[in-house]
């Protein structure tokens, strides 16, 4: 049999690096897909609020959407978490090939699975939370389902 020749450790690390940045370019196209389904089923929301608007009442529209809005902020954040262990982890791995740190990969699979533990997981979705565009996208979702459930 032929031996296959051992990969050096930069190599891997560049390897490694190559599948995180797939794992992030995932988690970011599932992020704008999340946004987009909300989107979608506020515009549905918004048709039939302004075109019979004695079915939806105002404060039906508001709290629907609002409780809408706030499921998929959920959901956008758990998404999150995983893109976030990511970059982290890409973080170490430049690291160790500038060579501020020795290289101690592949470790995809641990890295992106610790922490799922119930009360983690929240403590996670908290920290993606204080993240600008997370909540930025949300706050004009709400102040426009404010707005439409006025007139």
């Amino acid at each position: 049999m032929k031996e296959v020749p051992a990969l050096n450790p930069q190599d891997i690390a560049i390897e490694e690096l190559r599948q995180l940045q797939s794992v992030i370019n995932r988690m970011e196209q599932l992020e704008f897909q999340v946004r987009a389904w909300l989107l979608a089923l506020l515009g549905a929301m918004v048709a039939a609020r302004l075109t019979n608007p004695n079915r939806l009442t105002g404060m039906q529209f508001l709290i629907l959407g609002v409780m809408l809005s706030f499921v998929f902020l959920l959901m956008e954040l758990v998404v999150r978490i995983p893109k976030r262990k990511a970059i982290k982890r890409v973080w170490r791995v430049e690291g160790a090939l500038r060579g501020d740190c020795v290289y101690d990969g592949p470790r995809i699979s641990i890295s992106l699975s610790a922490g799922w533990q119930n009360r983690a997981v929240f403590s996670l979705m908290f920290q993606e939370l204080r993240i600008l565009p997370v909540y930025g996208f949300y706050i004009p979702v709400v102040a426009i389902l404010v707005i439409v459930s006025l007139l």
